[in-house]
């Protein structure tokens, strides 16, 4: 008996279920007539990683039943990406969705009409790890900042505005 055989066994006796059950168990139940009611509304698949078969096959079922879809990967997610748009011989393109690099786009608005202001940097720069951003204009600044909770995240805010009236 092979090892994969000795596990499978086990789950068997156990009543167990692996990940791969559970999407197996999932995917099916997406493609049942009597589904959640849930499925089949408008889906958005925000940055979710597709790395094996099963997963790919539940993305797909969760898919087919969606009317409109948005998903988004991030630029360095070459696996998910290849499921994506990849060619059929790798196990790609079975989602038969648009893909938009977003970094290509905006790098093409960009040399059609460069904006450096704060929000354009924010947006262009912040999860981008290929392209280094140009300098910011002095008084063209972005600023982030955490806080732990709304409440102090509230209380920030308001510190942040009085003290520029102040300034200001």
């Amino acid at each position: 008996m092979t090892l994969i055989e000795a596990y499978e066994r086990e789950l068997a006796d156990g009543s167990f279920c692996d990940w791969p059950g559970v999407l197996l168990l999932v995917t099916d139940a997406i493609k049942s007539p009597d589904r959640h009611r849930l499925v089949g509304l408008p889906t958005l698949l925000l940055d979710v990683a597709i790395a094996t078969e099963a997963e790919l096959a539940f993305v797909t079922a969760l898919v087919a039943a969606a009317p409109t879809l948005l998903a988004t990967v991030p630029a360095a997610d070459a696996v998910t990406l290849a499921h994506f748009r990849g060619p059929r011989a790798l196990g790609g393109d079975r989602l038969h969705l648009m893909v938009e690099d977003l970094d290509a786009a905006s790098a093409m608005a960009e040399r059609a009409g460069p904006s450096n202001g704060a929000l354009a940097r924010l947006q262009r720069y912040l999860f981008n790890e290929r392209d280094k951003p140009p300098e910011a204009k002095a008084g063209n600044e972005t600023e982030v900042f955490s806080a732990p909770g709304e409440g102090r995240e509230c209380v920030e805010i308001v510190r942040r505005v009085s003290h520029s009236h102040v300034t200001a």
